[in-house]
Parts: structure tokens; C-alpha cells; sequence
């Protein structure tokens, strides 16, 4: 897990661009896009067939947005910051 509990990450406003249409221009497939502003994972609640993380913005108002895995929310957030998740199969194989 990359991110947990107090990683904060700024949505910033999505900007229109001509042949990009709304289906193309979300995160991951059904998972709602959050409004712009600043957010931190405020909770994280693993279920038997989901995950729902709680994001806390800045006038502390919280979202809940519910995840088929923990790895489809680390790619929905490491979207958002722009980074790339390490690969972690990879590392385990190596230190094998």
C-alpha cells in the first residue's frame, strides 16, 4: 500500500479539450472524478468484496468513494498526483 492515512493530494480543475469526452476523461472506469481542492485520506475501510477510502478536503467535508481493490484506488490516486506506483512484485522477487 503507497498511500495511507494523511497522504493529501490537490485535485486540480479539469480542463475541457476538444475530442476528449467525458468517459475518456475519468480516472478509472465508474469511479467519480472529485471536485477540485485539496484532500487527504482521512480513512480507509476494507470490506469482503470492496474498499471505501474517506477523503477529507479543505473546509474538512468528507467524500467517500468506494473501490473495487486497494490497487484500483492506489491507480486512481497516483493519477491524481501524477506519479507512478512503484512496482512491487518486482522488489519482492528481486530481495527473493
Amino acid at each position: 500500500m503507497t498511500y495511507i492515512i494523511g497522504t493529501s493530494f490537490i485535485v486540480g480543475k479539469r480542463v475541457v479539450k476538444p475530442g476528449i469526452t467525458s468517459s475518456s476523461n475519468r480516472v478509472t472506469g465508474s469511479t467519480p472524478i472529485l471536485p477540485p481542492g485539496q484532500y487527504t485520506i482521512n480513512y480507509i475501510k476494507k470490506n469482503p468484496n470492496n474498499v471505501i477510502y474517506t477523503f477529507v478536503n479543505e473546509n474538512f467535508e468528507h467524500v467517500d468513494i468506494e473501490f473495487d481493490s486497494i490497487g484500483q484506488a492506489e491507480k486512481y490516486i497516483s493519477a491524481i498526483r501524477n506519479e507512478q506506483l512503484p512496482d512491487y512484485s518486482s522488489i519482492y522477487k528481486r530481495l527473493n
